[in-house]
């Protein structure tokens, strides 16, 4: 049976689990690579606008931010708190 690591990011929230996997690189390099993306691209997540904003506030704010989110390079699980690197055994010789 051979073994290898496999480099795993995912997303997770302060308060609530399972984690939210992501992608799976054989490199590690990559995996920190695709997290590095994820970290630069929560900078320019859109600011709520606030409670008293004004509609128009809000409905720019709202297109603002479903566009980031769409674009996001974590994917659907771009909503999570944060998100990390996990390393994992691959057992390429095992059965189900």
């Amino acid at each position: 049976m051979s073994e290898r690591t496999v480099f795993l990011v995912y997303g997770f929230d302060c308060y609530e689990y399972p984690y939210d996997p992501i992608k799976a690189f054989a490199s590690e390099a990559d995996a920190q690579a695709l997290l590095a993306e994820i970290a630069a691209y929560q900078t320019i997540k859109p600011a709520y606008p606030g409670d008293s904003a004004s509609d128009e506030e809000f409905d720019a704010w709202e297109k603002a931010y479903d566009e980031w989110r769409s674009a996001h390079p974590a994917g659907d699980a771009n909503g999570h708190d944060g998100f990390n690197v996990m390393p994992l055994q691959l057992d390429e010789g095992a059965t189900p």
